[in-house]
């Protein structure tokens, strides 16, 4: 027998490339097939690695075979790349293993397959076969289509809540693997339970629970986000120990209350000191006179009865008994 003076020349495939949101993903994987030698029992041809590989006509359609897996949105656009060289040279094609290619939505150029607007039908094993007079060799695409990631039920732009009431942020996708929640600079209150269906529960919401939230819901590639703003409305607070009582980690300061709630008095300010007493919030009113008068025999029988007159600070004689009312222990 005679034998061919032809060289081998490998063929090289590539892996497909998928445009998913614009960005292309590359993946490449390279293959040693001799296309240009005719299937001759037992004989041997150098691939690229250098070692012999056995071309023999049983094994001939084996080499280099192989399955590659890329998951893709629907709407979106797969490109399958195929590239052989030989000589002669091979002719390239595509086919699906089962069912035929998607009609007005994919074509076959130059060795590449691109189908446009996937739908759920377009999934599946997708067969590249390069083939000349000589030879013949095939390597497999395999399509997953995923469903296309989108928030179905996003949060309402604004919530607005009391102080301890139960607050319940909800936001669902479809083609999501995961739903999280974020929060603006900080972490989630404490107590917080996040549901299965990407729903988020904020228990007896305070003040400093309000803020910017986010959920986040994503998949193998990308994500999508849509957020929402807590406002928690105050309650009237009555003292200084109602704001340490409700709100975490309040500091000493000024802050307005309103000891007789609808009552009629108006509100005012008062400085809270937080950590007095044993950080229970002391109400402290400031005055700016005190004068001692001395009462006559007719008003006070003791001798050495006074009188004592205490002008406080933007605050008037119904809004320090109200406030005293509202109030376990008072000390002048």
């Amino acid at each position: 027998m005679k034998k061919s003076n032809a060289q081998p020349v490998s063929k090289t495939l590539v892996l497909p490339s998928l445009l998913l949101s614009e960005i292309e993903l590359l993946s490449n994987r390279q293959m040693c097939q001799v296309l240009n030698k005719p299937s001759e029992p037992h004989n041997t041809a150098k691939g690229e690695n250098g070692r012999g590989m056995d071309m023999s006509h049983s094994d001939a359609q084996k080499v280099g075979a192989s399955i590659i897996q890329k998951p893709v949105e629907e709407g979106s656009r797969v490109s399958l790349v195929c590239q052989a060289a030989g000589h002669p040279t091979p002719t390239v094609s595509w086919r699906k293993a089962v069912g035929k290619l998607s009609k007005g939505r994919s074509r076959v150029l130059k060795g590449k397959l691109e189908i446009t607007n996937l739908t759920k039908a377009d999934g599946g094993d997708y067969i590249c076969s390069a083939k000349n007079i000589l030879n013949e060799d095939y390597t497999f695409a395999q399509v997953t289509v995923m469903e296309q990631l989108k928030l179905t039920s996003p949060p309402f732009i604004k919530h607005t809540a009391n102080m301890s009431d139960d607050v319940l942020l909800t936001c669902s996708a479809q083609g999501a693997g995961e739903i999280m929640w974020q929060r603006k600079g900080q972490i989630l209150p404490s107590g917080h339970i996040l549901y299965s269906n990407g729903s988020l529960l904020l228990k007896n919401v305070l003040p400093n629970d309000a803020g910017s939230y986010t959920c986040c819901a994503r998949h193998f590639h990308r994500s999508v986000t849509a957020c929402t703003v807590l406002e928690v409305r105050k309650l009237t607070w009555s003292s200084c120990s109602e704001i340490k009582r409700y709100i975490r980690g309040t500091l000493s300061g000024t802050y307005t209350i309103d000891p007789d709630s609808d009552g009629g008095v108006t509100p005012f300010n008062v400085y809270c000191d937080m950590s007095d007493k044993g950080g229970v919030g002391v109400t402290v009113i400031s005055y700016y006179s005190e004068r001692r008068t001395h009462v006559g025999p007719n008003l006070c029988q003791p001798k050495g009865c006074y009188s004592k007159d205490v002008r406080y600070t933007g605050v008037g004689t119904a809004q320090l008994t109200a406030l005293t009312r509202a109030s376990q222990n008072c000390e002048q």
